[in-house]
């Protein structure tokens, strides 16, 4: 017999629903573009990218707001099953809500910041197509409560990226860079999934709450050898998580895949790419791995790792002349401060409510804050540089860059702002998102 599913199952998930007719309704303005060109006139196909952006566009908006109708319940209060929908394998709370926002934010920013990138050129409609089934996958991994609906999601996400960080077919960096991306993203993908394999066999569930449990019976009552299966499978899984998140020693690919990329896609990269592996690692921490928070030695881990990532990002920042490889290692020097408000969410022992959105910033706020926060930062960041490659076609180092007070006084004081927000200078935002996380880690 089919168990029976409910409305709310489907509400569940009405983000990723709308976002994959959205789609679809793309790939018929794509294939219309195509037989109108074939029918009428070869000149239809450079205003077919133009129709699809600005529908995408729309579409991204739309959602956004039809998301924020549906989600606006469980943040005021109102009752939801405990134990999610489609028998607890999607969990549509706040935090969800949360991160769909900021999905939805990355993706109109790289929208329209294509549509003036990709101006004088003839770009192929399935640009847009793979933007939106990119944010399909990152919805679903911040709404995933087991390894199944993760997986899912994550690879949803990480195809579609592959793809369009080699948008730029004449571009042999861009070519070089998805190449790159695509051969070191599988094999990442493969580590976390063999982890998932052994965390399923040693705990007999993939879902975050019964792996919990079977986590802490191993550890309570289960003799070495499950223990040190146990400890493996974590361990893959976590490499896999903090490949995506860029963070040491797993971050060579950012540099190299950043300069390739598109610059729209850089910036979406930076923000979308990295909130959805945030969101689902601090999910599978407070859930999965609750009862590993009294172990110290994965706390240490975390720090370890966290201070080794800020460090290396920050420093060869310095060294760095293209302004997109700059940005690419300040990309992995913020993820060490993200992993340091991970580390002290675990270390804290506070567990994130699964519908309570007070409960949701009273425990975990510091590193929503500083996401949030360096999404703005880094798509304003990004937004510059594509205005200046629409204006020169040239790729940015500090070298182009010299004198730009002087010929755009404008963008150069925005670059200005946002340079010194992520660096953390008073009084900008980005140093009260640093505060934020360091009070947190002191504070526990």
């Amino acid at each position: 017999m089919i168990p029976s599913l409910a409305t709310y199952d489907f509400l569940a998930i009405l983000t990723p629903i709308l976002l994959a007719f959205a789609a679809l309704g793309a790939m018929v303005l794509d294939a219309m573009g195509a037989v109108a060109a074939m029918l009428l006139d070869a000149s239809v196909l450079k205003y077919r990218s133009k129709v699809i952006g600005v529908f995408t566009l729309v579409s991204l908006f739309v959602i956004l707001i039809v998301g924020w109708i549906v989600g606006l319940p469980p943040w005021l209060g109102s009752s939801l099953p405990s134990s999610g929908a489609f028998f607890g394998q999607v969990l549509p709370d706040g935090y969800t809500l949360f991160f769909n926002t900021l999905f939805f934010i990355a993706a109109l920013a790289a929208t329209i910041l294509s549509l003036s990138y990709w101006d004088a050129s003839r770009e192929r409609g399935e640009y847009y197509i793979l933007l939106l089934l990119s944010v399909i996958g990152m919805s679903l991994m911040a709404a995933a409560h087991d390894l199944l609906i993760f997986f899912v999601g994550l690879e949803t996400m990480s195809i579609s990226i592959y793809v369009l960080v080699g948008s730029e077919r004449k571009n042999v960096r861009s070519n070089e860079a998805a190449i790159k991306y695509l051969l070191l993203g599988a094999f990442a993908s493969a580590v976390l999934l063999y982890g998932m394999a052994l965390l399923y066999g040693i705990t007999g569930s993939i879902g975050y709450k019964e792996m919990a449990l079977g986590i802490g019976n191993i550890l309570v009552t289960g003799d070495a050898t499950s223990k040190m299966v146990l400890m493996v499978g974590i361990s893959l899984l976590l490499v896999g998580l903090f490949f995506k998140v860029a963070a040491v020693p797993f971050h060579m690919w950012t540099p190299d895949v950043y300069e390739g990329a598109p610059t729209p896609i850089t910036g979406f990269m930076a923000t979308g790419v990295k909130a959805a592996a945030f969101a689902a690692l601090v999910r599978i921490f407070i859930t999965a791995f609750a009862p590993l928070w009294s172990q110290e030695t994965l706390l240490a881990v975390l720090f370890i790792l966290a201070v080794l990532t800020m460090t290396l990002g920050n420093v060869t920042a310095i060294a760095q002349r293209n302004v997109k490889r700059m940005l690419a290692y300040s990309s992995i020097a913020h993820a060490g401060y993200l992993l340091v408000g991970v580390a002290a969410l675990a270390a804290s022992g506070v567990p994130l409510a699964g519908a309570g959105m007070s409960t949701i910033f009273s425990s975990g706020s510091s590193i929503l804050f500083y996401l949030l926060a360096y999404t703005f930062m880094t798509l304003g960041a990004f937004g510059v540089l594509v205005a200046l490659e629409r204006e020169k076609q040239v790729t940015q180092t500090l070298d182009t860059l010299s004198g730009l007070s002087t010929r755009r006084p404008g963008l150069a004081a925005l670059m200005a702002i946002f340079m010194f927000s992520l660096t953390g200078v008073p009084p900008f935002v980005g140093f009260s998102a640093k505060f934020y996380i360091i009070q947190s880690a002191v504070a526990t």
